[in-house]
């Protein structure tokens, strides 16, 4: 089977949560999985926030920023390497983000999504693949197979 990791797939199978077991599940049967840019943005972001908040008592935005400005990305690029290293031992593919701003409006109208989530979809369909989610939004949707 050939699916879209959602960033929440790979948050939950790098960080334990309580749905760590559900998604390292749904990854051993995933035989092609892939990721796109706006799905890797997402996940950096996630683990920056995530160890920024813990290792250096940063909770907002505005302080990441100003964290970043002043120290770079140095403290985060163990973590990155750590990711990209783990993507490609599961064997996971990097593919564009669909560029195709009329399907996505489109999807963002019908379904009620963000952009990113109606672009995570338009690169589903434009790439013939399902979406490996725990995300809710995407439970009324019926262009893609939309997994577990």
């Amino acid at each position: 089977m050939k699916a879209l990791l959602d960033t929440n797939i790979l948050y939950n199978y790098f960080f334990e949560t309580s749905l760590t077991k559900q998604a390292k599940d749904l990854l051993i049967r995933i035989r092609e999985p892939y990721i796109s840019t706006t799905i890797l943005n997402e996940l950096y972001y996630s683990v920056m926030r995530r160890k920024a908040e813990r290792t250096f008592g940063i909770k907002s935005y505005r302080k990441l920023k100003e964290f970043l400005s002043q120290n770079g990305y140095e403290p985060f690029l163990q973590d990155f390497d750590t990711i990209g290293g783990i993507l490609e031992l599961l064997g996971v593919k990097k593919i564009a983000d669909s560029q195709n701003w009329e399907l996505i409006q489109s999807l963002m109208f019908k379904y009620n999504l963000l952009p990113n989530d109606a672009t995570i979809l338009a690169t589903c369909i434009e790439n013939d693949l399902s979406l490996a989610t725990f995300d809710r939004d995407y439970q009324k949707v019926k262009d893609v197979k939309v997994l577990p």
